[in-house]
């Protein structure tokens, strides 16, 4: 029995996506790059068909260069403030007065 096809699906869309998906990436997901002509691909995970490819054109790069690099500092914000740091030496008491 084939599923159910949604209402409001969708082939292909004004802004050029064509496809709705999302994929985890993990510390021990691999990323590699190839470059072909002008274009830039991105691959995760392995060769053998368990990954994921992104074909990007120069100006989708620096779009996700950007987005990655204030994802990735908003986040490790977030982590500085999870952890708390230890007061500074100035705040200490050094000996008696």
């Amino acid at each position: 029995m084939d599923p159910p096809i949604e209402k409001n699906a969708f082939m292909f869309t004004p802004n050029g996506i064509g496809v709705d998906s999302w994929v985890r990436v993990d510390d021990r997901g691999r990323l590699k790059y190839e470059l072909t002509g002008d274009q830039a691909q991105l691959r995760f995970g392995s060769e053998r068909g368990n990954g994921l490819t992104l074909v990007l054109t120069e100006q989708a790069l620096e779009e996700l260069e950007t987005t990655a690099g204030e994802a990735l500092r908003i986040l490790r914000g977030q982590h500085a403030t999870d952890d708390p740091a230890p007061p500074s030496t100035d705040d200490q008491e050094t000996g008696p007065r």
